[in-house]
């Protein structure tokens, strides 16, 4: 038998394509880097394995002035910047990677990102920032605010301010300048010792790279301090320089209380003002009569009742404001109806009407019933009964 070595060669096609490892990359510049600075990127893939199937060539869909492609070393590809880069002007660019082989090609995102360099600095919106102030301002006040803006981004964007290293010592036991631009007072004012202040503050940013220097990172304060009538009048009540009147009518029912404010201004520059809150107590007057209510009681006693039982409770009210109300039982006028006839005892089955007509009247139903005067309480004192009374009473 007779063997023959064959070798079988498989010849390769192209039947792979291109691809990325992702949908889109990124990739990042510092700005103010030098032109034709390189930053490498992340090449495609093919599956193939003939050179010739293989990534021949990429480019960029949609290119810019600002990047191109350097493939001078395949399969390595980088992004060449062709321009200066500045944050703050653009951030960031965008384009298509495209990786082509000799019949198939694959496209990525591409995303340039502009990183920040401290670059600028902090820059004031204004040379001069003036305050009058009066010399009675409050310690702790917030006499201004400082305002300033950094381009750049993050901590090198945060400005913080302080004094200038040229202010005078005294500046700073005077006046406290905030990291956040408030320039608070830390001491009383006097015109007398010093009407104005003059000095110069500085805006860094949180790097400090940027903190003097720059004429548009420091700002000139002018304070004047303005001179004040220190002293406010004195309002006394037993000077009587002035009178209170009314101006309308009170009701003690409605109102037991009434405030007014009185104000008092001098003739000074700026006029200073006092005020004195006056609290009034209206005082009730006995303007309403009580009133009973029912006008009319019937009631009835039974014959052998005790001594001290309640027959009825007399209820009236009074509109006056704290009134208080005490109960007797008083002659009526005779034309005002039916009186109790003093001389006889209260008989059996019998029904009598008390109103009160004269003294005598008066004094029998003081015989028989006790008015207590500040419960109202009607009781018998005394009953001689041969059977039920029935009574009427008028108020």
């Amino acid at each position: 038998m007779a063997s023959v070595n064959l070798t079988i060669n498989v010849v390769d096609i192209n039947d792979n394509q291109p691809t990325f490892g992702a949908p889109m990359q990124k990739v990042s510049f510092p700005e103010n880097s030098p032109i034709g600075r390189l930053q490498p990127l992340r090449p495609a893939t093919d599956a193939d394995i003939d050179p010739a199937n293989r990534i021949q060539r990429y480019r960029l869909t949609e290119p810019t002035d600002t990047f191109t492609l350097d493939q001078s070393h395949l399969p390595a590809i980088r992004l060449r910047s062709n321009r200066p880069l500045d944050r703050e002007h653009i951030a960031n660019y965008s384009a298509v990677l495209e990786a082509c082989d000799r019949e198939y090609c694959a496209k990525c995102q591409l995303f340039i990102e502009i990183e920040d360099e401290n670059d600028n600095s902090p820059q004031f919106e204004r040379s001069q920032y003036s305050e009058t102030l009066l010399e009675d301002i409050p310690v702790g006040s917030v006499i201004l605010r400082l305002n300033a803006t950094d381009a750049d981004s993050g901590e090198r964007a945060q400005v913080v301010y302080s004094l200038h290293e040229s202010a005078d010592p005294d500046l700073a036991e005077t006046f406290e300048v905030a990291n956040n631009g408030e320039i608070r007072l830390r001491r009383p004012l006097d015109a007398q010792v010093r009407a104005e202040y003059r000095f110069r503050v500085v805006a860094c940013d949180m790097v400090a790279t940027f903190c003097s220097g720059d004429a548009n990172s420091t700002a000139e304060v002018v304070l004047t301090v303005e001179d004040i009538n220190d002293h406010r009048p004195i309002i006394e009540s037993s000077t009587n320089l002035y009178t209170l009147r009314t101006s309308r009518v009170f009701d003690a029912e409605r109102e037991t209380i009434v405030t007014t404010t009185i104000k008092c201004r001098d003739s000074g520059s700026p006029p200073q003002s006092s005020f004195r809150v006056v609290t009034l107590r209206i005082l009730d007057v006995n303007e309403f009569p009580p009133v009973f209510s029912p006008r009319v009681l019937h009631m009835q006693v039974s014959e052998n009742s005790p001594a001290g039982l309640e027959v009825a409770k007399l209820t009236a009210t009074d509109q006056d404001d704290q009134s208080q109300l005490r109960y007797a039982l008083l002659p009526i006028p005779h034309s005002t109806g039916p009186t109790y006839d003093s001389n006889s005892d209260l008989g059996s089955d019998s029904s009598s009407s008390y109103g009160g007509g004269d003294a005598g009247a008066n004094a029998g139903i003081n015989r028989h019933f006790v008015l207590d005067p500040n419960s109202g309480f009607l009781r018998t004192s005394r009953v001689s009964l041969a059977s039920c009374l029935s009574l009427s009473i008028f108020l």
